[in-house]
C-alpha cells in the first residue's frame, strides 16, 4: 500500500521512511502510522484507500456511535473477529447478506473466510481504520463501553450513523484519489480563553465541543470516590479505637492518660 501511495505521488521517499519507522516503533499497521505521523487525516486516508479497493468506508466516529444488531454480531464469533480483525455491521436476514468492515478489503481472502464462518449467502467488505475495528470488537463483543475513548477523532464528515461513502467514480484510481482528497487546509486558530478568574458565558461563541460524560464513567468515578472515603473512614475509626483502648489500659495501671503521671485517690494526677 505504501508503494502505491508513493507511486500516486501521495508520499515522498522521506515520508515513506517516516511511516515505516513509526509502524516499526509502535507495532501498528501502516494506516495508523500514516495518521499518527500527521501525513493524512483519517477521513482523507479512508477516501483514498476506498478508491484503491473500490469499496466504501466507515469512519471511526460513525462506528463508535453505531447501533449494531445482535444478529450481525452472532454471525462472526468473537474469537474469529479478533483473529481476522473484522467487525460485522449489518446483516440482512432476508437476503442473507452480511456487511463487515476490515482494514484491507480483498486481501488474504478475508471475504471468503467471513462467508464460510458466517454462513451468509453474500458478504460485503467495507473499509475502516484498523484501530477503530479493534475498538469496535472490544466495545460490542467485550462490553468495554469506553473502547473508543483512546482514539483521537480527526476531522469527520457529517453523516448519519453507519453511512458508508462510495468511492468517487472516475476513469482511473489516481483521478478518484485526486477528486476525493481535498487540498490541505491550515487548522483554525485556537480560541483564546479568558484569563484565570474570568467567566465564560454559556452562550459564548468559542466553537468548543460540549464535554460529554458517559454514565458508565460517571458512576465508576463515584464508586471510586465512595470506596476511598470508606477506606479513610475505616482507618480513622481504627485509630480512635486504638487510642481509647490505650487510655483504658493506662487508667487500669493507674496512669493519667493525658499527663502520663500516677493517679491520686481523688482521680486526678499527682503531678
Amino acid at each position: 500500500m505504501l508503494a502505491w501511495l508513493e507511486g500516486e505521488g501521495r508520499l515522498t521517499p522521506a515520508q515513506l521512511d517516516t511511516v515505516l519507522n513509526q509502524a516499526q516503533r509502535t507495532g501498528e499497521r501502516v494506516e495508523e502510522a500514516l495518521i499518527d505521523a500527521g501525513l493524512f487525516k483519517e477521513a482523507d486516508l479512508l477516501k483514498l484507500l476506498a478508491a484503491r479497493y473500490r469499496t466504501r468506508f466507515v469512519t471511526t466516529d460513525r462506528l463508535a456511535k453505531a447501533d449494531i444488531d445482535r444478529r450481525a454480531l452472532e454471525r462472526i464469533p468473537h474469537k474469529v473477529a479478533e483473529r481476522l480483525q473484522v467487525f460485522p455491521i449489518v446483516f440482512d436476514p432476508r437476503a442473507q447478506a452480511l456487511s463487515f468492515v476490515v482494514a484491507a478489503p480483498g486481501e488474504d481472502d478475508v471475504e471468503k473466510q467471513v462467508q464460510v464462518v458466517s454462513g451468509a449467502r453474500e458478504v460485503r467488505a467495507y473499509l475502516a481504520r484498523p484501530s477503530a475495528i479493534r475498538a469496535a470488537i472490544d466495545k460490542f463483543y467485550g462490553g468495554k463501553a469506553r473502547a473508543f475513548a483512546e482514539l483521537s477523532f480527526r476531522e469527520m464528515p457529517a453523516v448519519s450513523p453507519l453511512d458508508v461513502f462510495a468511492f468517487a467514480p472516475s476513469s482511473s484510481t489516481a483521478e478518484a484519489a485526486s477528486e476525493s482528497v481535498p487540498a490541505p487546509v491550515e487548522p483554525p486558530e485556537a480560541p483564546r480563553l479568558p484569563l484565570p478568574g474570568g467567566v465564560i458565558p454559556l452562550d459564548s461563541p468559542l466553537g468548543l465541543d460540549p464535554v460529554r460524560i458517559e454514565p458508565e464513567a460517571y458512576l465508576e468515578t463515584l464508586n471510586v470516590m465512595v470506596a476511598l472515603l470508606e477506606q479513610q473512614r475505616g482507618e480513622f475509626q481504627a485509630i480512635i479505637r486504638a487510642k481509647r483502648q490505650r487510655e483504658r489500659e493506662d487508667r487500669e495501671r493507674g496512669i493519667c492518660p493525658t499527663c502520663l503521671g500516677p493517679i491520686g485517690p481523688n482521680g486526678r494526677s499527682r503531678l
